[in-house]
């Protein structure tokens, strides 16, 4: 019986950490849409571009170690 609600309780964590890792590729996605428009305008910011390719750096990196999670589960 124990075994059991381990299992589901495994399953539970496992779509929750898949979830994490959409919102962080909509996070991505959503900073490269903010980079394309701000290097689309006629003088670009690029302390604001470098801002965001930190960000992008940072969230890609919680996304590889949620995927190891994901594996080890």
């Amino acid at each position: 019986m124990k075994q059991l609600l381990y299992d589901a309780g495994g399953m539970g964590r496992n779509k929750e950490i898949r979830k994490k890792i959409e919102g962080h590729q909509r996070m991505l996605a959503e900073h490269r849409d903010k980079i394309e428009r701000e290097l689309g305008t006629a003088e670009p910011r690029r302390e604001l571009i470098a801002y965001w390719e930190r960000r992008i750096q940072d969230v890609h990196q919680r996304i590889v170690l949620l995927e190891e999670k994901l594996r080890k589960h």
